[in-house]
This record gives structure tokens, C-alpha cells and sequence, in this order.
């Protein structure tokens, strides 16, 4: 592999080999990759016959492969995203290691703790760039909550209420089974408990949980965790409902609130209230709110900026990325909700588990 470095010529690209071209591939990697001028995207791997014939007919410049064998026959590229199921991710993970290429590993990491744990110690020390696929990290919304929580517009923080729900997930669909990396805190918690410490810069030291099945295996999930300073947090993950996407921040001196799908971060001062200046405070924070659904970009950004940001990396440049350990922080994590959940207790959390900062 080419070492790729901030000396590197502009015109030179990262050839990039997509393993796992499924739907995720299509509506988020391939269109953002084509938007980011350091990047080539070279190949697909995937194991399904037909879904590689649609790949061809979609993108017929770009060999899919059936296999990472015939991807390497092919010749190698210099990195490779792992958009597979997370049952499928070690073998890619680790073949990706052995050929020291970079790589960029959807969440969650895997499906069992073992696979978890052989991944991230084979890439223990590489000098090729890991990057776990936390991209809500690098959304414009969730930069702006985080700057403006830490420059303490809404002082002491309080509480936290998160809600993740999307649609039902079909019968086939392996987010439907654990064993498969899927589950609604697995899926979907796994985001906004990392979430909940970037930011707010805090660790999660104690969870309580519950889990039912409505549909499909854990299909609804109700989480509450205390952070490190005290502040207590309250979220539900849920598949089979109105998608929404949503973080309340609750301060002593008043509320920020994130909407994700509609890419917006709106404020709330501490009191309402009936006085004049009060009535005047509401109508400003509906005419921002207004003009803030008007102006903001829709759709979801982080997928672009999450692997552009990976792409500065590989180039050599300084850049803060989520890491594997990070990633296998918060399936430790789950794992402990999980359990919290059969015990129905709430049960402490190591700073080990906690810290994904």
C-alpha cells in the first residue's frame, strides 16, 4: 500500500473498496464518497449474487466482487469500509490488518464480545488509520450543541432526554436479531450513548434498563444512566415508530434541544413565565426556530463529513476520530444495560466502560 501523507500530491486519491454494499452503502458511502475529491471508490465486496448484479448495473465502472480473495486478486486498495452486518465484521476487520491497509468499521463494532475483543487487539498499535462509523459525532447540529454546552450557555446541566425510533425493521432484516449485532440498544442506543458523553464531557457510571419485544427481538429499549457529575439521563430506542431523532439538554439556566432530522438545535430560556418580557422571549424563540427550519441543510450530513474527516487522517493531518476502543467501550456498555435489564437493577458501569469521550 501506498503511504498516503500531508506531503502526498493533490491530485493523488485514497482507492477505497466498499465490504458489505447494502443499503446503507448505497444511501450514505457511495454518494459521499463521490462528493469528496481525495477519495476513488475502486470495488465492492459482497457476498450476494444479486446484489452484486445490481451494483453492476449502477455502477458498471466499479468491479463487485464476491469475495475478499478475488478483491485482493484484483489488487488492493488502500482502504476498505465495513458496511456488512455486524456478525460479518471481524473477517473484513481483520484481513483489512494483515494488508495494513485503513479502515473505516460501521457501528457497532461486532455482534459478541469475543469478536469485539479479537478485533480490537489485533489493531492495537497499527500504524493504519481505524475509524469507528460514530458519524453523528461530526453532524453540524451536534457540533453546535456541543460548543454551545461547553461554553455554558445553559450552565450546570441537569438532565438529558434522548429519543432514537425508526421504522419497524422487516422479518429478513438482521437488526431484528442479536445474534446479528441488531436490537434497538445495540442499533440505535449505541449512537446516543456515545452521544451522551461527547456532549457533554462526562462518564457513564451507572445504568438501568428495560427491553421488550413488540415485533422483533428488542425491538423497544428505555435506558436511564447517571453521568459522572450527577446528571441523569433518560433515553428510549425503539424500532416501529415515527422516526424521530432527538436529544433535550436540560440546564439551570435553560434547554437546548437537537433535532437531527430536521438538522436543528433549538434553545429555551429557564422561565417562561406570563410577563411581557416573557411573551416577547417566546415569540423570538419561535421566529428563530422558523427561520432556522428554513436555512438549515436537510438530510444527513455526517456520513460525509465523518469520512472526509477519516480521509484528513490517513493524509496525515490532525484529526480526532472515534477509535475501535471507543467502539468496544460502548458494546461493554450495552452489554451491561443489557444485563441491568435482566436483573432489573441498575447496576454500576467501570470507567473503562464508561469513557468513550
Amino acid at each position: 500500500m501506498v503511504a498516503l501523507t500531508q506531503s502526498s500530491s493533490s491530485a493523488e486519491r485514497v482507492r477505497i473498496a466498499i465490504v458489505g454494499a447494502g443499503a446503507i452503502a448505497e444511501l450514505a458511502h457511495i454518494p459521499a464518497l463521490a462528493s469528496i475529491a481525495e477519495a476513488k471508490l475502486v470495488a465492492f465486496v459482497d457476498p450476494e449474487e444479486a446484489r452484486r448484479e445490481t451494483l453492476r448495473g449502477r455502477w458498471p465502472a466499479i468491479p463487485a466482487h464476491a469475495t475478499l480473495a478475488d478483491l485482493e486478486k484484483s489488487g488492493l486498495p488502500d482502504a476498505i469500509i465495513v458496511a456488512a452486518p455486524p456478525e460479518h465484521h471481524l473477517e473484513p476487520a481483520l484481513w483489512a490488518r494483515r494488508h495494513d491497509l485503513h479502515l473505516y468499521l460501521e457501528k457497532p463494532v461486532a455482534a459478541s464480545r469475543s469478536d469485539v475483543d479479537r478485533l480490537v487487539d489485533a489493531w492495537r498499535d497499527a500504524e493504519s488509520v481505524a475509524m469507528m462509523g460514530l458519524n453523528y459525532r461530526f453532524h453540524p447540529a451536534v457540533i453546535e450543541l456541543r460548543e454551545r454546552i461547553s461554553r455554558g450557555e445553559i450552565g450546570r446541566l441537569v438532565t438529558l432526554h434522548t429519543v432514537f425510533a425508526t421504522p419497524a425493521v422487516g422479518p429478513d432484516d438482521w437488526r431484528g436479531s442479536a445474534r446479528s449485532g441488531g436490537g434497538a440498544l445495540l442499533d440505535l442506543g449505541t449512537h446516543h450513548l456515545d452521544l451522551l458523553s461527547h456532549l457533554t464531557g462526562t462518564q457513564i457510571v451507572d445504568v438501568a434498563c428495560v427491553m421488550n419485544m413488540r415485533a422483533t427481538e428488542n425491538d423497544t429499549a428505555h435506558l436511564t444512566a447517571t453521568l459522572s457529575t450527577g446528571c441523569t439521563a433518560q433515553c428510549a430506542f425503539v424500532f416501529g415508530a415515527a422516526e424521530t431523532d432527538r436529544i433535550e439538554v436540560i440546564g439551570e439556566r435553560g434547554a437546548l434541544t437537537l433535532d437531527r432530522l430536521n438538522g436543528s438545535v433549538a434553545a429555551r430560556s429557564e422561565r417562561f413565565g406570563y410577563t411581557r418580557g416573557a411573551a416577547l422571549g417566546r415569540a423570538r424563540a419561535l421566529m428563530a426556530a422558523a427561520f432556522d427550519g428554513v436555512t438549515r441543510a436537510r438530510g444527513e450530513p455526517s456520513y460525509r463529513a465523518a469520512l472526509a474527516a477519516w480521509l484528513r487522517k490517513i493524509r496525515g493531518l490532525a484529526v480526532h476520530l472515534p477509535t475501535l476502543e471507543d467502539g468496544a467501550r460502548l458494546h461493554r456498555l450495552v452489554e451491561r444495560a443489557a444485563s441491568a435489564s435482566t436483573s432489573g437493577e441498575r447496576l454500576p458501569v467501570s470507567i473503562d466502560e464508561a469513557d468513550t469521550s
